[in-house]
């Protein structure tokens, strides 16, 4: 996974758990949770954070080695809803193509039907 991927989940997980408000995150709360979900491991979850504050996803008070105090701003609950909408897009592209190819298939299936029925009434006549 690339370092985009896992800036999006870390922003995620602090949206979850903050809401409107600063909290108290220890880093190891991180590495936990990315590699529990994503199997990650050798990930600088500090240089992520440092990331998504120097791109305003996210405020953060203070930063030591074990503590974090941060928020979420309105510009990350913008990127996340953002994509979130795509994802949503996106599956509902795929039902619309799946529903098409089992459209077409049935067709398909009633077209070689009727072209055998066709065909055995036209050389039964002959």
């Amino acid at each position: 996974m690339n370092k985009i991927v896992y800036e999006n989940y870390v922003l995620d997980y602090i949206n979850k758990e903050c809401g409107p408000n600063y909290k108290i995150f220890e880093i190891n709360d991180f590495y936990e949770i990315l590699y529990k979900f994503h199997n990650a491991k050798n990930i600088d979850i500090k240089n992520i954070l440092i990331n998504l504050e120097n791109k305003q996803f996210i405020s953060i008070k203070y930063f030591d080695n074990t503590n974090i105090c941060l928020c979420i701003t309105e510009l990350g609950k913008q990127i996340l809803n953002n994509a979130n909408d795509k994802i949503q897009k996106n599956k509902k592209i795929k039902v619309e193509i799946i529903f098409l190819l089992i459209l077409i298939l049935i067709f398909a299936f009633l077209g070689s039907f009727l072209g055998t029925i066709i065909c055995n009434l036209i050389f039964n006549l002959g």
